[in-house]
């Protein structure tokens, strides 16, 4: 990905990339958790807010003022932005834990060769049949223990980049999370560190957890499989149909003592189901406006 911060000399340890359609209220707890722990570590914060609203920022955030609903844009505009050698992926619902950007540092600096380094989520949003559901439907296998790399590519929200790895990236919307991940995850060029802990709020009911998992992976499959031609884009669909509900069923079900009983469990089963035809319908015809939509 050919960024501006790679043509600019002045270059920062750390950035923390931001994507949100709102405006500065919906990441002023996020930066309050960021802000103490980038003056420690010379970094930087880039929020592409998609609202086209300004804010009262200054050093060492920076502002992108867009207009533009489609999320994987405005992250992908953030990190051509961003000037860190580490470039790290936040969200507006995602807080770190104390001495997270030292723990992001640490975990490259020990293994130089990894192109990404994978940390964990934790559920911030317990206390509620939808918010644990919703959480175990997508990051089950991505919580603390992680002593290995699960067998499946991460969430965006869970890693950081060295920035060599972003260069030469197309500039296409979802190049980073359909195309640059999974092929990074299947080179082998990522490290787990489960020292690296971001809370996840996100609890919008149970309809909105089914739904939302419905979009993210018709955004998400629909942009990965945009270059196949018809047959390989059926390739696709079927494994979904065969596999993508079990897989994500038995990450659950592995995480299942983070679960209350058989209504968390059920509703789960109803993400998972939801997920799939969501990857399927991508596959099939591609993302549609799931990128404007998906939290």
């Amino acid at each position: 990905m050919s960024s501006e911060a790679d043509r600019n000399p002045s270059r920062c340890p750390i950035s923390v990339v931001i994507a949100t359609r709102d405006d500065y209220g919906a990441v002023t707890g996020v930066l309050d958790a960021l802000l103490p722990q980038l003056a420690e570590t010379g970094g930087e914060v880039v929020v592409a807010c998609g609202s086209g609203q300004e804010a009262p920022v200054g050093p060492p955030v920076t502002w992108l003022a867009l207009e533009d609903d489609n999320i994987l844009n405005l992250r992908r505009a953030g990190m051509a932005r961003a000037r860190g050698e580490i470039i790290a992926v936040g969200e507006d619902h995602l807080v770190p834990t104390p001495g997270w950007c030292a723990a992001v540092l640490r975990a490259h600096a020990e293994h130089p060769n990894a192109a990404v380094v994978v940390g964990c989520l934790a559920n911030g949003t317990d206390r509620t049949v939808a918010g644990r559901a919703n959480f175990l439907g997508f990051a089950a296998p991505f919580t603390v223990p992680m002593p290995r790399l699960p067998d499946r590519p991460p969430p965006i929200s869970a890693v950081s980049f060295r920035r060599q790895a972003l260069r030469g990236v197309d500039g296409n919307p979802g190049c980073i999370e359909s195309e640059l991940l999974p092929r990074l995850f299947s080179e082998g060029r990522m490290v787990p560190d489960d020292r690296i802990v971001s809370l996840h709020y996100q609890d919008h009911g149970s309809w909105w957890a089914v739904t939302n998992a419905f979009i993210g992976a018709r955004a998400n499959y629909g942009y990965s499989t945009s270059a196949l031609d018809p047959t390989g884009r059926r390739r696709v669909a079927r494994w979904v149909a065969a596999r993508l509900g079990l897989r994500q069923w038995g990450e659950a079900w592995a995480a299942r003592h983070q679960a209350n009983g058989p209504i968390d469990l059920a509703l789960i089963a109803v993400i998972n189901a939801a997920t799939a035809a969501g990857a399927l319908l991508g596959a099939l015809a591609g993302p549609g406006r799931a990128a404007e939509r998906v939290a």
